[in-house]
């Protein structure tokens, strides 16, 4: 489902008409619960922009990292999808082991958790804040925080995109 962006005076919607493919309309309260959905499967939520074309938000994706070349690029290469203004961070201590719990090791698609005996190494830099270990983490060992080496505070405010966290305003709707 795609919202309609015909409206606000995007050309995503476009593209999908083009192609002959239908879409429709859906509520923001809509929105989230498909992402809510996406994340149980463990799936990537990626937010693909046209900045240069001046468009703004393109497309939601939520991507299967068995199949997505993006998530693939970065397992690869290190690069190819812009890191948010979150990260996830590890409390040691909380962490239950690998064999009282272990998925984070299972979940991560970026390769953050490696294993040494039963000890999960988490390394940070890798970090492209999915919270895919956040949601399953057994031992509450893994929280998000915000990121402070975060580089597109002028293509996309984080002030935007932390509404209603961290001490930012909640974004008030947008009323057609």
């Amino acid at each position: 489902m795609f919202i309609n962006s015909r409206n606000f005076g995007n050309y995503g919607a476009d593209i999908y008409l083009d192609l002959g493919m239908e879409f429709e309309e859906i509520t923001a309260d809509e929105a989230k619960d498909i992402l809510d959905e996406m994340h149980t499967r463990g799936y990537v939520h990626q937010a693909l922009y046209m900045f240069d074309a001046g468009a703004g938000l393109f497309v939601m994706c939520n991507c299967d990292d068995d199949v997505c070349s993006c998530v693939k690029g970065v397992r690869l290469t290190g690069t190819g999808i812009g890191k948010g203004p979150e990260i996830c961070n590890q409390d040691p201590a909380k962490c239950l082991g690998i064999e009282k719990c272990g998925k984070c090791l299972e979940r991560c698609p970026f390769g953050v958790n490696k294993a040494d005996g039963d000890t999960v190494i988490f390394d940070q830099s890798k970090c492209m804040r999915c919270e895919l270990c956040v949601t399953t983490c057994e031992g509450g060992a893994r929280q998000p925080e915000i990121r402070e080496d975060y580089e597109y505070e002028h293509i996309m405010s984080k002030v935007l995109l932390l509404a209603g966290k961290y001490g930012y305003e909640r974004m008030v709707p947008y009323e057609r």
